[in-house]
């Protein structure tokens, strides 16, 4: 078997599923062809993979594509890509810097889990954001108009995030969204219909600052429980009825409404 092969599909072929599974001597992949999508687990664990370059043409990086691709340091993304599904770069360990393409509408469940990415800008096509579960040295996310929910784990243990600042088109904050993200300051929410469900921000150990406006949906039972360094919160009167009594249930000694 020859070693360090670097690939090139230029042609019309389809990229299939699972076309390369396991190859050990691709170190370089550039996807030049007309096929729109990259079959589910095409690349995964192809271990000595380094670089990918994806073309213009493709829309869709299919379900664990590059998944376990654990030296994979540099990949380009296109502007026209459109769909990463799920664990599509999950535990790549050697990527540490990429840029989402403004085309870009869906991430899927884990899709960079536990990759080293520092910064992401998430676009204003993505609607729901999820797949950064375990990027523990994430510690910058950006938020476009245009997102409504972070769904269920979607940052959960990204320990080194500072600061947040949601947009006004935001409506939910699912279960362990930003749980144990231990490095979290400072919250700003803008004037926006959201719900925050159980144990959304549940053990953010540096939370100090959140902000709550008046249009807030609902807080749940446990939303910020074990918040450890959260001591004191103030609500707008009119949200009373709407937070859980055991919203901020652990640490937090003062809940005032006014």
């Amino acid at each position: 078997m020859k070693e360090n092969i670097e690939l090139y599909i230029v042609d019309d072929g389809q990229i299939g599923a699972g076309a390369c599974y396991k190859n050990q001597s691709i170190t370089k992949v550039h996807l030049d062809s007309s096929a729109t999508e990259i079959g589910a687990s095409t690349f995964y664990l192809c271990k000595n993979l380094k670089e990918a370059y994806i073309g213009s043409s493709i829309t869709k990086i299919g379900k664990e594509a590059f998944r376990d691709c654990e030296n994979l340091e540099k990949v380009s993304l296109n502007e026209g890509l459109v769909d990463i599904e799920a664990e599509a770069f999950y535990s790549c360990r050697a990527l540490k810097d990429f840029t989402l393409p403004k085309t870009l509408k869906t991430i899927g469940d884990d899709a960079f889990y536990w990759t080293l990415i520092k910064e992401v800008e998430i676009p204003a096509g993505v609607e729901r954001v999820n797949g950064f579960k375990q990027c523990t040295e994430l510690s910058k996310v950006v938020f476009n108009e245009g997102l409504t929910v972070v769904e269920e784990g979607a940052f959960w243990n990204c320990r080194q995030i500072k600061e947040l600042s949601f947009p006004k088109t935001l409506t939910e904050i699912q279960y362990s969204a930003f749980g144990d993200c231990m490095g979290i300051e400072k919250i700003t929410f803008a004037d926006s219909a959201t719900l925050i469900k159980e144990n959304a921000f549940g053990t953010c150990n540096s939370l100090t600052t959140i902000n709550f406006p008046e249009t807030l949906v609902g807080i749940e039972f446990g939303a910020f429980t074990s918040c450890s360094s959260l001591e004191k919160v103030t609500i707008p009167k009119s949200l009373e009825s709407k937070v859980d009594a055991n919203a901020f249930d652990g640490y937090c000694t003062e809940v005032e409404y006014k």
